[in-house]
């Protein structure tokens, strides 16, 4: 903390030759009015002054002000030396009793009352109500909150075993007759009268025929693949389920109101 000066403690006047003002008078009034404003001999203003407030042989007298002067000086016979207007006392109170204030502390500053009655707050910056944001000194109205920075952990999607099968069906053979064709030559041989053609020989006679050829509705079914892994919509991954999940690192603070 920065030293500070003393200040002279006491109102201290002195005439316009520079001497002390004995037996002098103050008169104290309402700012720009000539409505009697008290002064006081101590800081808790439960003892007030006299108005006039008579100086001292050294021109001196204590005087605390609470609010806004017109001040008056005048000599012990009544002349007037100086009168001045809105004046307010130097090193008063200079933070209003009753403003509320955030302490980077634990405990309540001197002069000081914590606030007890806010508690686990994140500090939010308003622009205030007449310019349509939150209202100023009260906590969050409930709404949408949008959170960032989230990311999805790494998953995996997990399917359940299953079979692919052909479909019943039949193959049909239709009747059918293959035949070879047989040639002789003449008794001349070759270069004789010639070559001719008898009759086919009839080989194969095909009936039709009708054959099973496996599937799901036959013993003989044929199964394509076995036993194979495919994804399912089931998932591992991770879901917000209250705030203290998301909740940022944060600096812990408390609200005071000035005594």
């Amino acid at each position: 903390m920065a030293a500070t000066l003393l200040p002279y403690p006491k109102f201290k006047a002195v005439d316009t030759n520079g001497v002390p003002l004995s037996g002098g008078k103050v008169y104290t009034y309402v700012s720009g009015t000539t409505t009697n404003l008290t002064t006081y001999s101590n800081k808790s203003l439960s003892s007030a002054n006299t108005n006039p407030v008579i100086l001292d042989s050294n021109g001196e007298a204590t005087i605390y002000l609470n609010g806004t002067y017109t001040i008056a000086l005048y000599t012990a016979l009544n002349v007037l030396v100086w009168t001045m207007d809105n004046i307010e006392g130097l090193g008063g109170e200079i933070i209003p009793s009753g403003t509320s204030m955030l302490f980077y502390e634990d405990t309540a500053p001197s002069g000081w009352t914590i606030q007890n009655t806010l508690d686990d707050k994140l500090v939010y910056i308003t622009k205030g109500s007449v310019l349509a944001g939150q209202v100023g000194g009260a906590v969050h109205s409930s709404g949408s909150w949008t959170i960032s920075g989230i990311t999805e952990l790494p998953h995996t999607h997990t399917g359940t075993s299953h079979s692919h099968h052909i479909l019943t069906h039949t193959h049909t053979y239709s009747t059918h007759t293959h035949n070879i064709a047989a040639l002789a030559h003449t008794a001349g041989g070759v270069g004789g009268t010639g070559w001719y053609a008898t009759p086919d020989y009839a080989i194969t006679t095909h009936a039709a025929t009708t054959t099973a050829a496996g599937g799901d509705g036959v013993t003989d079914g044929v199964v394509l693949d076995t036993e194979l892994t495919e994804p399912t919509l089931a998932s591992t991954a991770p879901t917000i389920s209250s705030d203290a999940l998301w909740r940022p690192s944060c600096y812990c603070c408390i609200i005071c109101e000035r005594d």
